[in-house]
């Protein structure tokens, strides 16, 4: 198996359509890694990115390398999109490492849950909490400093504080 093979690939988003009629696409992506000439996955098969354009914090439209029609692109609708964990920047997550993370309450230190999903808007993305004990899905903004205080990756843990804001009585 050669190194290429051997790289872990993450989800980071999903292409929702195509975009114009030149091959391009648009996409939710939950990183905000730059991927102007890096190589993503879709449908197992690797895409240079050979246009990035960011819309808002997750919306980007991507032109890829072999994709030139709309008809090309259509291909592609709904698909979800990886990418080389290592051309991940340091301070970033991928959707699949974030549904391995425990949800631990910022000011006593005690489990609320884990995360199930997250779901990419327009505003922000959002994460899904499988409540401690309980059959409730949590829904938070994905919002750094001010609902997710931190997040261990070697601990497999994501810190929230205010997030009872969030409960549904």
């Amino acid at each position: 198996m050669n190194k290429e093979e051997n790289q872990q690939l993450v989800e980071i988003g999903k292409i929702t359509k195509p975009h114009a009629l030149k091959g391009e696409v648009r996409a939710f992506i939950g990183t905000s890694t730059n991927l102007l000439d890096k190589y993503i996955t879709v449908q197992n098969k690797k895409y240079k990115v050979e246009r990035f354009v960011s819309r808002t914090d997750n919306l980007v439209i991507l032109k890829l390398q072999k994709i030139n029609s709309v008809e090309q692109a259509e291909t592609l609708r709904n698909q979800n999109i990886f990418i080389s964990i290592e051309d991940l920047a340091e301070e970033e997550y991928s959707i699949d490492e974030m549904k391995t993370l425990e949800v631990i309450d910022h000011e006593n230190q005690e489990i609320i849950g884990k995360v199930k999903d997250i779901t990419n808007l327009p505003a922000s993305p959002v994460l899904e909490v499988k409540l401690e004990g309980k059959d409730e899905i949590l829904l938070i903004p994905f919002v750094m400093d001010t609902y997710v205080t931190k997040i261990e990756r070697e601990n497999k843990k994501l810190y929230l504080q205010d997030w009872k804001l969030f409960l549904i009585n």
